[in-house]
């Protein structure tokens, strides 16, 4: 019987690795046949088609840019004989409007020296870009002149399960010509949103407190003096909570005005859920004891 030969298993590992560092290995033969232009691997082969095929991710839809806003402006340059001078300032309103694709938002702005454009804004990325007639203000009056707004959310607020735009910044540029000059505003603004819809803030009334089982047959009364004042909106759904639920379904119920029936001694937590015009909830608990 021949003999087999004995290699250790780190050679044999050294031998599928390649040739050792400083060793000059044999020169690849190129491959040639159906086979050539073929993926590596199986696997290779699988990655790259799935990589072809892959559905791109969708857009995130951006935050609502909607209501109304407080803006503060700032003149940065003035050239040409435009005005108002660098470094004038100015507060004033802006009101979004809705529109049509490829437009996003519509504002209607007030700029210093810039009349009332309403801008049509379309979006690249983070940034909002918009261009309008409008009319400026030069030495000797106003004249015809075209302003080209841009700007981005700086922040933004979750209401009701939807992303609502709180904080704009931006730059206006307006360009007409004064005097038979070329003349040019530049305009940086911030805004903040003054209506962004807010939570009601909850609260309740209880009589009486204590109650009591012999007294008052154990009857509490409740009642809403929940406000909505933050937003101008207003309360319309209660959900209240006795903490009793020994009571089964009378445990429950719905109203501004609600009465519910004791029928043991102890201390219970009573709960009431508002929700407002905007669909915001807010929760607020208070205890009552019940005495003999």
């Amino acid at each position: 019987m021949p003999r087999l030969l004995s290699v250790p298993v780190v050679a044999l590992l050294a031998l599928a690795a390649g040739p050792a560092a400083g060793v000059d290995a044999p020169p690849a033969r190129a491959a040639s046949g159906p086979l050539a232009s073929a993926p590596a691997t199986a696997a290779g082969a699988a990655l790259a088609s799935a990589a072809a095929s892959a559905p791109a991710p969708a857009a995130a839809t951006p935050p609502a840019i909607e209501g109304s806003w407080t803006v503060r402006a700032r003149v940065v340059s003035a050239r040409g004989g435009a005005r108002p001078p660098a470094g004038s300032r100015r507060s004033a309103e802006y009101g979004a409007r809705p529109c049509s694709a490829p437009c996003l938002v519509r504002l209607a702005e007030r700029l210093p020296g810039g009349g009332h454009p309403v801008i049509a804004f379309s979006r690249s990325g983070r940034i909002y870009s918009g261009t309008a007639r409008t009319r400026m203000r030069c030495a000797g009056g106003r004249v015809r002149a075209r302003v080209t707004d841009r700007f981005q959310i700086s922040s933004r607020v979750r209401r009701n399960g939807r992303r609502l735009a709180a904080n704009l910044s931006g730059d206006a540029i307006l360009r007409g010509t004064c005097n038979g000059a070329a003349a040019r505003l530049v305009v940086r603004w911030t805004a903040v949103r003054n209506d962004l819809p807010e939570p009601p803030t909850p609260g309740f009334t209880t009589a009486p407190d204590p109650v009591s089982l012999k007294a008052d047959g154990g009857l509490a009364t409740f009642e809403d003096t929940s406000v909505d004042d933050l937003d101008g909106g207003e309360v319309v759904g209660w959900q209240w909570d006795f903490g009793d639920p020994a009571s089964g379904a009378s445990n429950v119920a719905t109203g501004p005005r609600v009465t519910h029936t004791y029928t043991t001694v102890g201390t219970f937590t009573v709960t009431l859920t508002v929700t407002d015009d905007d669909g915001l909830r807010a929760s607020v608990s208070d205890v009552i004891s019940v005495e003999p």
